[in-house]
């Protein structure tokens, strides 16, 4: 067996960005975009589009969590939770 040391050298596949992993990259990247003017606007936007159904399916109908296992069986389980919306 090898040293845990060299796994990272057999890894395939293109890098992260330093800091991505850790979320720091995002975090920056959603931050600088907020100060902007268009970012502004598009986040006031989504509390009036994308919230509301979320917490909505969320805290109402209780849905946390998926019970089927399967992209088809849980696209079937959020189309009825959907229609109880």
């Amino acid at each position: 067996m090898g040293d845990a040391r060299q796994l990272p050298a057999l890894r395939t596949g293109p890098r992260l960005p330093a800091g991505y992993a850790t979320g720091v990259f995002s975090s920056r990247k959603i931050a600088a975009k907020l100060q902007t003017d268009e970012g502004k606007d598009a986040y006031r936007k989504r509390k009036w589009i994308a919230e509301p159904p979320n917490g909505w399916i969320k805290h109402i109908l209780g849905f946390r969590q998926f019970s089927l296992r399967g992209l088809h069986r849980a696209d079937a389980e959020w189309k009825l939770v959907l229609t109880r919306q």
